[in-house]
């Protein structure tokens, strides 16, 4: 047993991509023992970039390293009777399973929570799903893109910002955002089974839909159209834009709604004549004429730098951040300060830059202990021990 928080408890991840693999990672780093079973391909996220100079290897992608340090692997095809024996004998041996398979797969392949929970009554099965195990929309395929949209979030992408309904449509999020949230929203709830277990004793089904877990991100907005609709914020503008340009990149700058703001903001930029008119004087009045503000306020930050208005903002206690490109995130003087970015060796890929822990902790800290698995590296230390 290593030192970790987690570290009492056996993972069994038979799950590919990012969300179960990310739910898996955030128990492997806190010290649990985590199994990863991938076909005899591999896990497709090991196909998917970013590489090393831009050239595939599956033991080099990027997302693979950051979502499967600390576990091992196993190479089982889950379609061969005798494969899934030996899966249904690690399920015997462990507190965890998460799961990624289609509610149709997986009564196919009698891998349904009724049918191994016989042989470990304190298991405890996370399934990730589109759309969840039960209900009308369960055998629907779905990607990152369907979740997110289906889910309302892409409605509020861009928030109140439209100005013109058919030609800005609702934009997705970058990257594996629902996937990430799945992930996460499955390991704090299969943590919340663990503790049930200890108190009780019983495993149980815990159903995580990719698509409910982003859900909870418009959860305002869900009320108001079951109950309210007429309270369901519009797409298309009003008030001032959130996010605005500057002469090297763009800024969230906000001194409109308050007056001490707006006083503070006057002092910044120079006491300029146009800020005087007593059209703006008050935040009725600023509000009344947003267009014609913000359009004066960019005209201005286009002769600005973001990072010095940031500052000037910042100390003169305006709300304002600026957007940072991946390149200037990384070097954020913040994020060095609290060393929130860690370097991690890995033996095919080098020396890579990732986000470290979401949370530290003073007596069990997150450690990389083992670079992410070559393919199937565990197969004879996990599968020829299996009694």
């Amino acid at each position: 047993m290593g030192d970790g928080a987690l570290s009492d408890l056996s993972v069994l991840e038979l799950a590919q991509g990012v969300a179960g693999p990310f739910c898996g990672k955030l128990f492997a780093d806190l010290g649990a023992d985590v199994i990863k079973v991938e076909p005899p391909e591999g896990d497709r996220s090991r196909r998917h970039g970013p590489f090393p100079g831009d050239e595939e290897h599956s033991e080099r992608s990027g997302q693979f390293i950051y979502l499967n340090h600390n576990k091992r692997s196993v190479t089982l095809d889950i379609h061969d009777e005798a494969s899934r024996e030996l899966l249904r004998r690690l399920v015997g041996h462990v507190d965890v399973l998460v799961i990624d398979l289609p509610p149709k797969q997986l009564e196919e392949l009698a891998l349904t929570y009724e049918e191994l929970r016989p042989l470990n009554e304190r298991l405890i099965m996370t399934a990730i799903t589109p759309f969840g195990l039960v209900g009308p929309w369960r055998d629907h395929a779905a990607t990152d893109f369907t979740a997110y949209m289906m889910s309302g979030l892409g409605y509020q992408t861009p928030y109140g910002q439209v100005t013109d309904l058919e030609a800005q449509p609702p934009l997705a999020g970058g990257g594996y955002q629902t996937d990430y949230l799945a992930g996460a929203t499955a390991a704090a709830a299969t943590m919340i089974a663990v503790f049930h277990r200890r108190a009780s004793g019983e495993g149980q089904l815990v159903d995580i839909s990719r698509m409910e877990s982003v859900n909870a991100m418009v959860r305002n907005d869900y009320s108001a159209a079951s109950y309210t609709p007429e309270r369901v914020p519009p797409r298309i503008k009003h008030g001032y834009a959130w996010v605005l340009p500057c002469e090297d990149g763009y800024l969230s700058f906000s001194p409109f709604n308050a007056d001490h703001w707006w006083a503070s903001f006057k002092e910044l930029a120079g006491q300029p004549g146009w800020a005087q008119s007593e059209l703006f004087d008050t935040a009725a009045g600023r509000q009344e004429h947003s267009d014609l503000l913000e359009q004066l306020t960019i005209e201005w930050l286009l002769t600005q730098k973001k990072f010095e208005i940031y500052e000037a903002a910042r100390d003169a206690g305006i709300p304002c951040f600026p957007v940072n490109s991946m390149q200037e995130l990384i070097e954020s003087r913040q994020y060095r300060h609290r060393e929130f970015f860690v370097e991690v060796e890995h033996p095919e890929a080098g020396t890579l830059t990732q986000p470290g822990p979401p949370a530290r902790y003073s007596l069990t800290p997150v450690t990389v202990r083992e670079p992410a698995p070559r393919l199937g590296a565990h197969n004879a230390e996990v599968l020829e021990g299996l009694p």
